[in-house]
């Protein structure tokens, strides 16, 4: 990795940290992630994508992208991510090593994440309309959203309104 791009990489983990902290960010990834099966750092992706860029991916982009991610999502996070949940049981039980080993698997699943994220970061051609930031944010996430549900209920149209004014407010 070349040292511009791994400043890149740098830049935007730092950027999706600060916005994973706002309030609400953290809450609405997490739901999305366990009710739709949505993948939090392609959600932080195209909210900044759409925010700081001001691109409205095609679909035809996102598709290429979320079958990319996929493939690292099933095979390394997932597992990975089940492994933490498992454990974070154990440990609230009062299983020593369980408690151990918790916070470990958690930097593994960040370490994961952040590896996803640099996949992101060497696709090319991510095709799309620019467009106002706000606009393009609001769009990358109605469209991924409505990749993963059929139809977008009032509260998700909410969340993403929520999620595109704390990408804005940094």
């Amino acid at each position: 990795m070349s040292t511009s791009s791994k400043h890149r990489l740098d830049t935007v983990w730092a950027y999706f940290l600060d916005l994973y902290a706002r309030p609400g960010v953290k809450e609405t990834c997490l739901d999305w992630q366990d009710r739709l099966g949505a993948d939090v750092i392609l959600l932080l992706w195209l909210l900044r994508l759409g925010a700081e860029d001001g691109l409205a991916v095609d679909d035809v982009s996102l598709r290429r992208v979320d079958e990319r991610m996929k493939e690292w999502r099933m095979s390394a996070i997932l597992p990975i991510r089940d492994a933490r949940r498992a454990t974070g049981k154990l440990a609230k039980a009062g299983d020593r090593d369980a408690s151990s080993l918790y916070p470990r698997l958690k930097r593994v699943e960040l370490a994961a994440e952040r590896m996803a994220l640099r996949r992101l970061l060497l696709e090319d051609g991510v095709a799309g309309q620019r467009l106002p930031g706000q606009l393009a944010a609001t769009a990358n996430l109605e469209r991924y959203l409505g990749t993963l549900a059929e139809g977008l209920a009032a509260e998700e149209r909410t969340a993403i309104a929520r999620l595109v004014s704390a990408a804005e407010a940094g």
